[in-house]
């Protein structure tokens, strides 16, 4: 992960599998400093099917232009049809 605070940290996922060994949980701290010190993250190599990012990616969108005072409604709805992927 780059130190630099300008760049969005590329985490490396490949070795995430069952999501308890110790390259998972290495992967894991990476990802957590990314999302607490940048921001953001760019998750690469973690296996999640195309057709879900475009989806997550259209919720996202959907959600961001929602008004305030809407945005928990959807938020709520939205949360119902996340699925977590390992």
């Amino acid at each position: 992960m780059s130190s630099d605070n300008s760049l969005i940290p590329i985490i490396e996922f490949a070795d995430f599998s069952d999501g308890f060994s110790a390259a998972a949980k290495d992967i894991g701290r990476q990802f957590y400093a990314a999302c607490r010190d940048v921001g953001f993250a760019y998750p690469i190599n973690h296996g999640a099917p195309q057709c879900k990012l475009e989806s997550m990616f259209a919720m996202s969108t959907a959600f961001f232009w929602v008004q305030d005072a809407n945005r928990q409604q959807l938020e709520d709805s939205m949360h119902n049809s996340i699925t977590i992927y390992r």
